[in-house]
């Protein structure tokens, strides 16, 4: 299962995460992290796409997300590191991940389980049995976790269908704006380093006893000071496109704001960000396990 967590707050056998380093819509660019509930790092890697102006293209036949090659190589290195693992190392982290969940629950029962080397990675020092009633009882938790993260899981799927239209065409517009303000920024530098080579012509042309190169150096000088000026000109625009991006931006995350999720198995309602509801459940779930097995509820 691929499930969606916000900040870690459950336990799970690996973690994919990433860092937005660059994305205006024409390119995205990934510093991603890959490790396992043991604490041991798969790889860390930088990944970098450009799109292209197709993507955005509504009578283009069967779009595609303009971003999905780069996710496939995500992928694709995740299943090749993971083909090499040995099954026995693959199944130590599914019992990791057990443990350090039974340990959240009852630290009492299970802090002597799991150990740390030298290097600050977890290592099985005993396994309980299968028929401890507490482990039962803890997997009784894991599974009612399972179903409240499932359903997480709509919500966020239910989320993407409701932004999939607005996202799209937002990463359109920033796509648009950035081609935009690469070419002004090119179109200024040009007139600028041109303007000031004229203006450095036009003064050693001054220098010249010649009547007529004196003459030429003050066209030259005025001509470099009219290129200087277009050039600023320009950067100024390419301020404009800036402020466009900025406001693109900030209208998305104000789309973004998640919404109050609320569980129909349960008469509590789970309000605020999808971290703070998350973080509530983790209570929630807390006390479930204290009522039940009778612990002292802290």
């Amino acid at each position: 299962m691929v499930r969606v967590i916000p900040e870690r707050q459950s336990e799970m056998d690996v973690w994919v995460d990433a860092e937005i380093l660059v994305t205006d819509g024409a390119s995205l660019e990934l510093d991603v992290t890959v490790e396992d509930s043991s604490g041991r790092t798969w790889f860390r890697k930088k990944y970098r796409e450009e799109s292209s102006k197709y993507s955005y293209d509504r009578s283009v036949a069967n779009p595609v997300e303009p971003f999905q090659g780069l996710y496939n190589q995500i992928a694709n290195d995740m299943l090749s590191y993971h083909r090499q693992l040995p099954g026995k190392e693959i199944q130590a982290i599914r019992t990791i991940t057990g443990l350090q969940f039974a340990k959240r629950f009852s630290p009492e029962a299970f802090s002597g389980h799991l150990s740390t080397d030298d290097q600050g990675l977890l290592y099985i020092t005993r396994v309980p049995a299968d028929n401890d009633p507490v482990l039962q009882k803890v997997q009784q938790m894991r599974e009612r976790d399972y179903m409240f993260v499932d359903t997480l899981q709509e919500y966020y799927a239910a989320f993407v269908r409701q932004m999939d239209i607005p996202y799209l065409e937002w990463r359109k517009a920033f796509y648009e704006e950035s081609e935009n303000l690469r070419a002004v920024r090119s179109q200024a530098n040009q007139r600028l380093i041109g303007g000031v080579a004229a203006v450095l012509l036009g003064i050693l042309a001054q220098g010249s006893n010649s009547s007529v190169a004196n003459a030429a150096g003050w066209v030259g000088i005025s001509a470099g000071a009219a290129a200087v000026y277009s050039g600023l000109n320009k950067r100024e625009e390419a301020k404009f496109h800036i402020e466009a991006l900025e406001e693109i931006s900030n209208s998305l995350q104000g789309e973004m704001e998640p919404h109050t999720l609320a569980l129909q198995d349960r008469t509590v309602t789970l309000t605020g960000s999808v971290n703070e509801q998350y973080g509530q459940w983790r209570n929630i779930l807390k006390e479930i396990y204290d009522t039940e097995t009778g612990a002292t509820v802290h």
